[in-house]
């Protein structure tokens, strides 16, 4: 079962979040997301997208965050200082979101035989359960 992160993060931001279905704003792509997504204090713009939020699926961070459809770099990788987390710095109007619920993401990443990403954080590069 999916559930939210809550650690300091999703307290800093309110105590709010939504799981996102993230698809490529590319043509060619369909309807078919690329990740589920935890956001926490939801309202407004993805300006990047934490590592430690994708719950699938399972990502390696790399050098660029890519759709796997077309190909097409949606995001470039970097350490948010601020935080000193690991994230992608999203291009504009390249990724496009839809809010789900967790049961519906579950039926997503089944359906798409995803594996669900560990509960974890990754903080600057050493990971803590």
């Amino acid at each position: 079962m999916i559930q939210i992160i809550k650690d300091t993060f999703y307290t800093t931001r309110g105590s709010k979040s939504k799981i996102l279905a993230l698809f490529c704003a590319g043509t060619h792509c369909g309807q078919t997301p690329f990740l589920i997504y935890q956001k926490d204090d939801y309202p407004g713009l993805m300006k990047r997208l934490y590592v430690d939020r994708c719950i699938a699926p399972r990502i390696e961070p790399e050098t660029y965050l890519t759709c796997p459809t077309c190909k097409q770099k949606l995001g470039l990788l970097y350490t948010y200082e601020k935080e000193n987390r690991i994230a992608y710095k999203l291009f504009a109007f390249e990724v496009q979101k839809k809010v789900i619920s967790p049961k519906a993401a579950e039926r997503l990443i089944s359906s798409l035989g995803w594996n669900v990403n560990p509960h974890k954080q990754i903080l600057g590069g050493q990971e803590s359960l």
